[in-house]
């Protein structure tokens, strides 16, 4: 029955989402993998410049199969070892390895000119939900994006930099959004508290976190203890 009285809890989320998103070089991979039994998703065949990255589960796609060589490790049960899923980036995800297979399908789904047409975004997010997010179940979906900014005279805003209907759903089906900046001192700062400035979300409280460097003793498990 649909209805649940007052003093009975909801039924528990299927899985989990956090998005952290922000400038390059903020250790927004590297902060993720400081989680316990995770693997990163390194859709930014980037993965060599997260720290200490060879004592970490990693999957990297063929670049000429990345999708459907990543759908077949879905289907296989390969990942269902892992507590945390880290997608690095949701853009290269979608635009660099989904949406070259969708084009390789169906190559109507190909603007003239280059990129999706809008048949082919509403594709792109169906394929996403039907291909990766419905076979994950009681997982921590970690999505890594870059910045997108809009400037207003001196006010500048930030937003995750995932394209189209996906993105905006990612967005709003986030249990937590961080907006992940360098400071002043040279440190990283993840901020989750709202703001007019950037997209955040804070559903468990977190509150802003500093990152400590990765040579510190409070690195090992940050993301694991503190997110």
């Amino acid at each position: 029955m649909p209805i649940f009285k007052p003093g009975v809890m909801n039924p528990r989320k299927k899985n989990i989402i956090i998005m952290l998103y922000g400038v390059e070089g903020a250790y927004k991979t590297s902060t993720s993998l400081t989680a316990n039994h995770a693997i990163l998703l390194d859709f930014n065949e980037g993965s060599w410049r997260a720290n200490d990255v060879n004592n970490k589960s990693r999957f990297l796609p063929d670049p000429k199969n990345g999708w459907g060589e990543f759908k077949y490790s879905l289907e296989n049960g390969d990942f269902d070892e892992f507590d945390v899923l880290i997608v690095d980036t949701a853009k290269d995800m979608l635009m660099k390895y989904l949406s070259t297979y969708l084009i390789l399908e169906s190559p109507t789904l190909e603007r003239k000119t280059g990129g999706l047409t809008m048949e082919g975004y509403g594709a792109l997010g169906a394929r996403f939900q039907e291909d990766f997010i419905s076979k994950m179940n009681d997982k921590i979906l970690v999505f890594i994006a870059h910045d997108n900014t809009n400037t207003e005279g001196d006010i500048t805003r930030y937003s995750p930099d995932i394209p189209g209907a996906t993105g905006s759903w990612l967005l709003g089906a986030a249990d937590q959004v961080g907006f992940v900046e360098k400071t002043d001192k040279g440190g990283v700062s993840i901020k989750f508290e709202n703001s007019n400035l950037y997209n955040s979300k804070d559903t468990a409280k977190i509150g802003n976190l500093d990152v400590p460097h990765y040579s510190s003793p409070e690195w090992e498990g940050f993301f694991q203890k503190k997110i």
